[in-house]
């Protein structure tokens, strides 16, 4: 299956480098928030309730884990599940992630959740897409994604702004119409147009 308005040359550069930041800084802000599932119960826990691997990893929140509101002993205990749950590579990669967490100033936190909130909003086939194009930026080596983060950031705020409307035009058209003439290519513009970079 074709992938609709990216040009030819770009076709196996992987997701623009804003898609990557934005999957990025959203496992981020899950991780940190320890939001690993939507549904939270309304009642407290108490201690005695999370399995013995919970209260070791939560052991220093236990003095003040009966004032806790409900809702962050639940995702608490998520995420004590879900650290247990990890392998020793999962680990270390979200443990990279908290440490830029903490570092953040407080207007990059602000962003932070500004971007997941939109990342969360958006239709979850859509997040899904995101999501897989992640994996393959990750595939690319390490040179090809630094070309391309490289390549991305030194486009003015106006270039990015047009490629991402020109990306969701063509997106919208090609959505809504399901046969193409023949012959014609999804990406194609006319007389071989590029878009502006």
């Amino acid at each position: 299956m074709k992938r609709v308005g990216i040009p030819c040359s770009d076709r196996q550069a992987g997701p623009p480098a804003w898609q990557g930041r934005l999957l990025r800084t959203v496992c981020i802000t899950l991780l940190a928030l320890g939001a690993f599932d939507s549904a939270i119960a309304e009642s407290n826990l108490s201690w005695d309730q999370l399995q013995p691997e919970q209260q070791q990893l939560l052991k220093p929140l236990r003095d003040e884990w009966d004032s806790l509101p409900a809702a962050r002993q639940q995702r608490l205990a998520q995420g004590a599940e879900r650290w247990r749950q990890m392998s020793a590579d999962e680990r270390a990669t979200a443990r990279e992630r908290l440490a830029r967490f903490r570092n953040m100033t407080p207007d990059q936190r602000a962003q932070l959740q500004r971007q997941r909130e939109r990342f969360e909003s958006l239709p979850a086939d859509r997040q899904q897409r995101l999501r897989e194009r992640w994996q393959r930026f990750k595939m690319l080596p390490p040179e090809r994604r630094q070309e391309l983060r490289e390549r991305f950031q030194s486009r003015s705020p106006d270039e990015r702004r047009r490629l991402r409307e020109h990306r969701d035009q063509v997106r919208g058209q090609a959505a809504g119409t399901n046969a193409r003439r023949p012959g014609s290519h999804a990406g194609s513009r006319p007389n071989g147009a590029r878009p502006n970079r």
